[in-house]
């Protein structure tokens, strides 16, 4: 990913769930449609975002022990932060997909959705 993408990102921040709200809803529906987890799952959700999607999981009681939302933008992320402020299950990273480090074993799942890498 590039700077030029970061930034862009961080730019539409504010506008980007009204802005791609039917595609979002879309994908992250058919998405949990499919996603299984158990209690003891920790998970990894490369590019969270706004945290839209781990809203949804937190809403829709899915099973988990923890799960860490990354994105390099960082003011998507701060939204993501904001929204999910008082959900001690979840932690942020603020990473470029390639760079994550991640340990053996270290997640039971990894997602990524809406990703776009330039």
């Amino acid at each position: 990913m590039s700077e030029q993408t970061i930034s862009a990102y961080n730019r539409q921040a504010a506008s980007y769930e009204a802005k791609w709200k039917n595609y979002l809803v879309h994908t992250h529906e058919a998405f949990l449609r499919r996603f299984k987890t158990t209690d003891g799952d920790t998970i990894l959700d490369v590019s969270g975002g706004t945290g839209l999607l781990a809203k949804m999981l937190v809403d829709g009681n899915y099973a988990f022990k923890h799960l860490v939302i990354n994105d390099p933008s960082e003011k998507m992320l701060a939204i993501a932060r904001d929204r999910l402020s008082d959900e001690e299950r979840i932690s942020f990273s603020n990473d470029w997909a390639e760079e994550i480090s991640v340990k053996s074993n270290q997640f039971d799942r990894i997602f990524c959705l809406n990703f776009l890498w330039t």
